[in-house]
This record gives structure tokens, C-alpha cells and sequence, in this order.
């Protein structure tokens, strides 16, 4: 039985009755080969109450709870700008075998790079939660995405290209391999350090891809749509959707051929901070520091071309 911290309380329903265990503590409390000892927030209330809920012991200070609670297994899930800091505690606390950190790994990518170098000195795992990697919808999709030679990616994301943009340009790196970023536009002009940039991508065998942030205020939305030679796979609501469509017989017009729909898979994300947790305890991940630093060195390069000097 492995203990186990969560930095970074938490909040919402878990488990929820359509996506199954969310946070970080409910999957140490759901996972059978772990026991949540101790949560951090620097939100005492906060902190007390995740507790209480948990059936673990409160901390405001990492520090503390990284000495006092002496946990195996450590998870990050607090705002972006600190995770690069905690990170580093983490890796750096006596008895830590595997961490658990919830994307971007930083917000530079030379201090990502930095991170994963130090797991690796330390022998310590480290994994990044790119949730849909984690999701056996998701794995199956990587495994045989059915589609044939792909042709097209195509995209929407909000809130950042770093914060939730990653999420999609993971995916992408996970569903069709290392892409090249062609292009990069600051379209929405969002302020702060992190705007929802468009980009554009090419693939190897030849395919592009593209992606398109929208206004964070109005609504939120993920969505990934590939198209190949024999199909196509649509990627809706978050994720939670897989469509399948297959090329058939035009029925209206004779002599053509289109896609219609063939499968659809939902639930396709329930459980999957479950699966990461389950997957480190074994000494596995389906996401890696490495796979975390790829993403940002993606972000890096849209940005480069969205802000260049004319």
C-alpha cells in the first residue's frame, strides 16, 4: 500500500455519476494499491475541509507535508504558475517514487526540461495528466485509428494554448505521430501571459493539421476531427465522445461514395486520474515528463510564429 499526498485540494463531485473518479484524492482513495495520507492547499479552509472529505491529514506548506507525511506518491494539481516550483520539491523529498503532475509541467519549457532531468537523477517517475492518454477509448484509438492513410486534423480548444491547448497538441502527437508547427496567429488577441493562440501543423506522411482557439468567455470546447483515406474520427465534448464514420455508398446519389456515421463511444474519459494512478503504481505511465516537455516545445514554436516581427 503506497501513501500518497494531493497537493491542491480539489473540488466538484467525485465520483461523478457520468465521469467516474476526478481528482487527484478520490483516485488514491478509489485506487486499491494506495491510501491518501495528507492533502496541501494554501487555502487552510480549503485544506481542512479536502481532509475531512478524505480521511487524510490537512497541510498549508508542502515543506510539511513532504517531511511529516513522508507520501510515496505525490500529486500537483494546483494553478499553472506553481507547478514548476512544487514540482521540484517533490522530486527533490526523501522517499518519493512517482509524481503525478497536472499539465503544462511549467510554464517555460527550458525549466520542463529541467524537471524531467531531475526525476531521472533522482530515479524518481514522472507523469503528466494528459488525461485522454490515459482513457482505454483513447489507447484503442492510438492503437488502430481505423481511418486509413490520414488525410486531415482539425481542431477547437479554449483557455490557453500552454493551460488547455496542450491537451489538443498532446492528443495530436499521441493519434498521428510529431508534428512540425508551419504556423502560428494571435487572432483573438487575448491578454496575459497564456493566450488562446491558432496554429497550424504538419504531419509525417504528409497530412496537416489545424487548430483554432476560441473566446474562452462564451463557452468551452475541445474537439479533434481526422480524417483519412477509409473514415473518419470526430472527437467531441471534451473528449467524452469518440464518432466513427466509414466510407460507404452515396444512397441519394449513385456512384459516389461518403462517409456515414458507424460507432459512437461515450464515457470515453471516465476514471482516467484512476487509470494514471493505477498505471504509476505498477511503475507505468501512459504520459511522461518527456511526453509533457514535447508539448510545450510545440507551444513554443506557435508562439514564436504568432508574435514574430514583421
Amino acid at each position: 500500500m503506497l501513501g500518497c499526498g494531493a497537493i491542491g485540494a480539489g473540488s466538484g463531485a467525485d465520483p461523478h455519476p457520468d465521469v467516474g473518479v476526478i481528482t487527484h484524492a478520490g483516485a488514491y482513495q478509489a485506487c486499491a494499491d494506495t491510501e491518501l495520507v495528507a492533502v496541501c492547499d494554501a487555502d487552510p479552509v480549503r485544506a481542512e475541509a479536502a481532509a475531512r472529505r478524505w480521511g487524510a491529514r490537512a497541510y498549508t506548506d508542502v515543506a510539511e507535508l513532504l517531511a511529516e507525511a513522508r507520501p510515496e506518491l505525490v500529486s500537483v494539481a494546483t494553478p499553472d504558475p506553481t507547478h514548476a516550483e512544487l514540482l521540484e520539491r517533490c522530486l527533490r523529498a526523501p522517499g518519493v517514487r512517482a509524481v503525478l503532475a497536472e499539465k503544462p509541467l511549467a510554464l517555460e519549457v527550458e525549466t520542463a526540461r529541467a524537471l524531467v532531468a531531475l526525476a531521472r537523477e533522482r530515479g524518481v517517475a514522472l507523469a503528466v495528466n494528459y488525461s485522454r492518454r490515459f482513457a482505454p477509448a483513447f489507447q484503442r484509438l492510438r492503437a488502430d485509428l481505423g481511418i486509413g492513410t490520414l488525410q486531415h486534423v482539425s481542431g477547437l480548444y479554449v483557455k490557453g494554448l500552454a493551460h488547455n491547448g496542450t491537451h489538443w497538441l498532446d492528443l495530436l502527437r499521441m493519434l498521428a505521430g510529431d508534428p512540425v508547427v508551419t504556423s502560428g496567429r494571435d487572432r483573438l488577441g487575448e491578454p496575459g501571459p497564456d493566450p488562446t493562440l491558432d496554429a497550424e501543423l504538419a504531419l509525417p506522411g504528409g497530412a496537416h493539421a489545424r487548430l483554432a482557439g476560441l473566446d474562452t468567455q462564451r463557452f468551452t470546447a475541445f474537439e479533434m476531427d481526422l480524417v483519412g483515406t477509409l473514415g473518419r474520427v470526430r472527437i467531441t465534448e471534451s473528449g467524452h465522445v469518440i464518432e466513427r464514420f466509414a466510407v460507404a455508398d452515396d444512397p441519394r446519389h449513385p456512384g459516389y461514395r461518403v462517409l456515414v456515421a458507424d460507432e459512437r463511444t461515450t464515457g470515453a474519459l471516465r476514471d482516467t486520474t484512476l487509470h494514471a494512478v493505477t498505471q504509476l503504481v505498477r511503475g507505468e505511465t501512459a504520459c511522461t515528463g518527456e511526453d509533457g516537455v514535447a508539448a510545450l516545445e510545440l507551444v513554443e514554436a506557435v508562439r514564436e510564429l504568432a508574435f514574430a516581427q514583421p
